[in-house]
């Protein structure tokens, strides 16, 4: 391959050590702007365990030009390689050379990401989604990889936030107003809150909360401490709380995480205004909100009625176990 490996911890010749891989990393991600919340290290922290996730690159001419950070989880001596909790995409990270025509931006595109695979760990399943700027994944096919998309919807230029408003369905619109008399909108709520919350309008819909407590709060806890979270909720004059919904960000996008509704207070339009509040609040230091989509009907409408735009991304798997494959094939909650 073009690009050599990188290994950690190589010893220099007076007897000291490079940095880490994951130092040089985190290094890198303090600086690159365009890498996703989603691949940064203290989001995977918070979602894996600091010693449960891990990290590939490649250098050129000792900058870092590509990555692939993942998280790795063994179960019932399964290798697993695939997506934490709270996170939809991460993958491989590309740093294009400038001036690069398109022709060679596909070949480089292909040899980065055959040579990523190539270092990664061996592995029973792999199951991981790219985000919706990777839209070549040849280097995986030829590798016996298999995709499939699902989709996000983003507001893409939060520049004129009146605009913004205004490219919204009249029915959103409408709902906002509505909703602009019946409630009021704070944020701040506690982890604990938030999840008691979540919970109690779940069950009041007959369902179940598919997330801990602890998973919440350390995620929620360390987005609040890299100032790169809020919740924001809706209460009416009463204090009941109508919805919540918490949002993160990064340093080009926000993204909704989870939004949660009273069933009682359905009518009262609520969640349409914490987006719009939500929005309003990011547009000052990011471009872009990513409600994150859903391939939820109801849910798919009411994402798109934002003026968003459909955006579509790879979910990319292996799994070269045949036993897994089988018991797989049988038992769907085995991942879960």
């Amino acid at each position: 391959m073009i690009f050599g490996f990188l290994l950690a911890h190589k010893k220099k010749k007076n007897g000291s050590q490079d940095m880490s891989v994951k130092d040089k990393y985190k290094a890198l991600t303090d600086t690159e702007p365009s890498i996703c919340i989603y691949a940064l290290p203290w989001w995977l922290d918070a979602v894996c365990g600091e010693q449960n996730w891990d990290v590939r690159i490649i250098e050129s001419d000792k900058k870092v030009v590509a990555s692939w950070a993942f998280y790795r989880e063994n179960k019932m001596g399964f290798n697993l390689i695939h997506m934490p909790t709270f996170t939809p995409f991460g993958g491989v990270w590309l740093n294009y050379p400038t001036d690069q025509n398109y022709t060679n931006r596909l070949s480089y595109e292909i040899s980065m990401t055959t040579d990523l695979l190539e270092q990664m760990p061996a592995f029973d399943y792999l199951r991981q989604g790219f985000s919706y700027q990777f839209r070549n994944w040849l280097g995986f096919y030829w590798n016996g990889f298999k995709q499939t998309s699902r989709y996000s919807y983003v507001l893409e230029d939060l520049s004129d936030i009146n605009e913004v408003f205004n490219r919204f369905h009249k029915s959103k619109r409408s709902n906002i107003r509505k909703a602009e008399k019946a409630v009021k909108v704070h944020h701040g709520l506690t982890a604990n809150e938030f999840y008691e919350f979540h919970k109690k309008s779940l069950t009041g819909s007959g369902k179940q909360i598919s997330y801990s407590f602890s998973q919440f709060e350390r995620l929620h806890n360390a987005a609040i401490v890299n100032n790169a979270g809020k919740v924001f909720y809706a209460i009416d004059e009463q204090g009941n709380i109508h919805s919540a919904l918490f949002v993160v960000w990064d340093k080009q996008s926000a993204y909704s995480i989870i939004s949660a509704v009273n069933p009682t207070y359905n009518e009262s339009y609520s969640l349409s205004l914490l987006f719009y509040e939500a929005i309003k609040y990011t547009s000052a230091f990011v471009n872009k909100f990513d409600f994150e989509g859903s391939m939820i009907k109801g849910v798919e409408t009411a994402y798109r009625n934002f003026g968003a735009k459909q955006k579509e991304y790879f979910i990319i798997s292996k799994t070269p176990s045949k036993l897994l494959k089988l018991i797989m094939f049988f038992k769907d909650e085995f991942l879960r």
